[in-house]
Formats: structure tokens, sequence, C-alpha cells
């Protein structure tokens, strides 16, 4: 279950700054209504694909804690 939420607040988090930096880059103000939009697109895009492959994101977290840690490299060879 803390593998879902956790999911779901990174696609909210990725919606909002891809949102984010859509207002800005084309002129437009950001308002509440496209701050809801996007978290609520990110909330659909976090169950819908946690719904297509639950190991994904468990895979997603695991890998990036090790990156964090440093226990191995991006291109996948431990140091």
């Amino acid at each position: 279950m803390i593998v879902f939420l956790m999911w779901v607040c990174v696609m909210m988090l990725t919606s909002f700054v891809l949102v984010v930096i859509l207002r800005i880059v084309t002129g437009h103000q950001i308002d509440y209504d496209a701050i809801e939009i996007a978290l609520l697109i990110g909330f659909l895009m976090g169950w819908i694909s946690y719904g297509f492959d639950p190991n994904y994101p468990k895979a997603f977290f695991k890998r990036l804690s090790n990156l964090i840690a440093h226990k191995d490299t991006p291109s996948g060879r431990a140091e």
C-alpha cells in the first residue's frame, strides 16, 4: 500500500511540475484550476500505471534507493 501511495505522489508531482513549466513557457498565469487538474491527472496516471504493472513502482523505488546509496551506477554495474 505504501508503494502505491508513494507512486501516486511521484506521478502527481511530475504532472504538477510539467504543468507549471508549460504555463510559464506559454506565458499563462498559474491558477488554482491548472494546479487541481495537474494533480488529478497525476493521481489518475499513478493509479492506472500501478494497476497495469504493480511491480514497476517497486523496482523504480528500489533502483532509486540504490542510486541514492551509491550501490550501483546508472549503467547497472556496481562500483
